[in-house]
């Protein structure tokens, strides 16, 4: 036999042998894909994991709360991999506990399609398994991944976790000022009504109005181990079992599609509990559009907010409108810098602005409103729907509410909201619009603001910020900022008040504050803060105290905490100033410990004032 004809003749028999044996399922050949998967680790690595191994603890996760599984699948040959099917064997289902299976490119390209999935030659994917407890205890989600690998067609992927209670979110509507709804008086069967319609009012005919609605997250809730705090009892909104809507108008409401939604709505999304280290305001705003037709007639719809709130999982929001030939409010916001003889500002120095400081006077313009009827506008109201809360209304110092032209003073930072009404000559209202509102955010021009306001006007409570040397002694007439020393002179290069030295702008001792503290510009150091509650009040009842620290005009903390008695001292926060080589430099927040080990911010001690007087204070009992 020719020698040279055995090679071409073995291979042809192992070549068919071998195409044979592919043809059985699960038998590796050369031509084949390969599906090689690896776990993804809260240390950002990936784990070489085994067929039998291949599960991701996610450990505990809050309910309510949410904890993410990342799988890596890699194709190391040259062939194409195709995951025909991705999805739960096994999994708890109920209320939602594990989301769907996503996939992803990298950590930042998201790839919005189901399968079947192509895993190019050489090419790595990730898919991510959402888990979000309503319940707890343990729990298991398997997944089945399908595909013409040739190490397995089918592989399955684990996840598991243990649910465990940390608190829970609580959604809070606001618009118009008002707020709801309660769950005791407003819920029946796990539907919730707001007490009160969202009321557009009188809208001109062929115009467009838009109002606000507020969603907000006020839980409280710790974080957990390991865990992101700011998905800490977080407010999802998303389909619910009542109406399966997420947000948007209930069926048969808007059938002339006369209301609809400034930009998206789309869910689910999430709300984060009001934590100011999160950088969230733990809410967001909804704006409502009503469109007027060329001829009066009256319209009224219901919005849903569906959310993971236990106690309010689905909110009907009323809205009513009317469109009428209305005179049409158009209110603006000055800030003035110069006042006649009489004290007026003189209008003609005043400019358009939506950012002033607190402890000035904004001036609000409703001149430019009209009626389109041809008549005149005839009255004018302002009033306030939306203030930070502390605000004493008394504080306001109201000139002209009811004329074109108002003002009041800023009582503290924060975010207000300014209402214009006008009346033509017959009478007619005008409506809610984006035009009659306006919003100013009042924003501290010190690089270090500090705020105390509370809830008893009777109770005298003191602000005290303590120099970064003061090493704990607080109420000392030198390395204290309070009452008794208002501008204390720490450096003696800038004046009093000025630069890095601080001041206090007044000592309310009938009032429900504020007091603040602000520096300019910083030194390097800590600054702490602390709340007194002054004796020889005439009421001397428990008194809630808000502290709210500000830095660089940006809300860092802001805290409660109810002082029960005279002479108790709350040591609040640690402020401390970095200087990074820039003009400001920059700052940083830190709650006071709480040794008690409750869940409340700062310590609580009982000193005797009078050693306020002291060139020497006291020691605060933590630092002795």
């Amino acid at each position: 036999m020719n020698r040279n004809l055995v090679t071409p003749i073995v291979m042809m028999i192992m070549a068919a042998a071998a195409i044979t044996t592919g043809c059985a399922e699960d038998t590796f050949v050369a031509s084949d894909p390969v599906l090689n998967i690896k776990a993804y680790t809260d240390e950002g690595t990936y784990l070489e994991v085994d067929d039998e191994n291949l599960v991701i603890n996610l450990g505990e996760v809050p309910v309510y709360g949410s904890k993410t599984a990342t799988f890596e699948l890699h194709n190391p040959t040259t062939q194409t991999l195709t995951i025909q099917t991705l999805d739960y064997v096994e999994a708890d289902t109920t209320g939602q506990l594990w989301g769907d299976v996503t996939w992803r490119h990298d950590t930042e390209d998201v790839i919005p399609k189901l399968p079947p999935l192509n895993i190019p030659g050489g090419a790595k994917r990730l898919i991510d398994v959402p888990f979000a407890p309503l319940e707890e205890g343990a729990a298991q989600g398997v997944i089945k991944i399908v595909s013409n690998a040739g190490n397995g067609r089918e592989k399955l992927v684990t996840v598991t976790a243990t649910g465990v209670y940390f608190g829970q979110p609580d959604i809070e509507i606001e618009y118009n000022g008002l707020t709801g709804p309660t769950a005791e008086a407003d819920c029946v069967d796990g539907v919730c009504t707001m007490p009160t319609a969202l009321e557009f009012g009188n809208i001109g005919l062929d115009t467009e109005a838009t109002a606000r609605i507020t969603i907000r997250n006020t839980a409280m809730c710790e974080p957990y181990p390991g865990g992101d705090a700011c998905m800490s009892c977080a407010l999802t909104i998303n389909n619910g079992d009542a109406y399966g809507i997420g947000l948007g108008f209930k069926e048969g409401t808007n059938d002339e599609g006369r209301f609809s939604f400034a930009g998206s709505t789309a869910t689910p999304f999430s709300v984060p509990q009001q934590d100011v280290d999160c950088g969230n305001s733990g809410e967001i705003k909804v704006l409502v559009n009503f469109t007027a037709p060329a001829e009066e007639a009256q319209f009224s719809t219901v919005i849903i907010v569906e959310s993971n709130d236990p106690d309010e999982p689905a909110i009907e929001i009323p809205i009513n409108a009317t469109a009428r030939n209305a005179p049409i409010a158009i209110g603006e916001t000055r800030v003035c810098g110069s006042v006649d003889a009489n004290g007026n500002a003189i209008l003609t120095d005043c400019v358009y602005e939506d950012e002033i400081e607190p402890l000035g006077r904004v001036y609000f313009d409703g001149s430019q409103s009209y009626d389109p009827s041809g008549g005149t506008i005839a009255q004018y109201s302002w009033e306030v729907i939306e203030a930070p809360q502390g605000v004493n209304p008394d504080d306001y110092d109201w000139a002209g509410s009811n004329s074109a032209v108002s003002s009041f003073w800023i009582p503290i930072a924060g975010t207000y909201t300014v209402r214009l009404t006008v009346w033509n000559d017959s009478g007619i209202q005008s409506g809610v619009t984006e035009q009659s509102d306006v919003t100013i955010e009042a924003v501290p021009a010190s690089m270090l603001h500090v705020q105390l306001v509370w809830d008893h006007p009777s109770n005298d409570q003191d602000l005290h910020m303590t120099h970064a040397s003061a090493n704990g002694h607080f109420c000392s007439t030198t390395l204290d900022c309070f009452f008794s020393n208002k501008q204390p002179q720490w450096f003696s290069t800038h004046p009093a008040g000025e630069g890095p030295n601080p001041r206090l702008d007044k000592d309310d001792t009938n009032g429900l504050g504020p007091e603040n503290v602000n520096i300019d510009r910083p030194t390097a150091g800590t600054y702490r803060v602390f709340a007194h509650y002054y004796p020889w009040s005439s009421a001397g009842a428990p008194t809630v105290n808000t502290v709210r620290i500000y830095l660089s005009g940006v809300l860092r903390f802001a805290e409660q905490r109810t002082l029960t008695s005279e002479e108790q001292v709350w040591a609040v926060a640690d402020i401390a100033w970095f200087n990074d080589g820039s003009e400001t430099g920059y700052g940083d927040v830190t709650p006071y410990p709480s040794p008690d080990g409750s869940n409340q911010v700062g310590e609580i001690a009982i000193r005797d004032s009078s050693q306020c007087y002291s060139a020497g204070g006291w020691i605060f009992p933590s630092e002795m």
